[in-house]
């Protein structure tokens, strides 16, 4: 099973900027590059499909490629798929990728790395 999401945001609003500016303190002259973390919605859904438990989760590293700046007045529509996902040691790494796409044009892709611990097997089972 390899899940995929995909999602289409809001338009980026020039209220919703401030608002998000004036919550994460940020100063009010700039796009703020965190806003990217309101499109995480499809992993969250993977990982809920994947039937992983939160409190088995850590998650590790969070990175963002800008190719294009983020606009007021963009649409942007997120994929987020698997990226990578291996265990070993009876611990799960599962890497995110998620693309932001306004009007055709990738605009950013983020990367969400996480580390889940993985049941225990019980010995003489099976």
């Amino acid at each position: 099973m390899n899940p995929s999401y995909e999602y289409q945001a809001p338009i980026i609003t020039l209220e919703a900027l401030e608002a998000f500016k004036k919550a994460t303190q940020t100063d009010h002259s700039v796009f703020p590059l965190t806003y990217a973390t309101l499109y995480r919605h499809g992993e969250f859904k993977i990982v809920q499909e994947l039937g992983i438990d939160l409190k088995n989760l850590l998650h590790s590293e969070q990175g963002y490629d800008f190719l294009q700046p983020l606009e007021a007045g963009d649409r942007p529509m997120i994929l987020t798929r698997i990226k990578e996902n291996k265990s070993k040691r009876g611990i799960q790494f599962l890497t995110l990728e998620s693309e932001v796409i306004c009007e055709g044009k990738k605009k950013l892709t983020c990367e969400s790395t996480m580390v889940i611990r993985l049941p225990e097997k019980k010995g003489g089972e099976g």
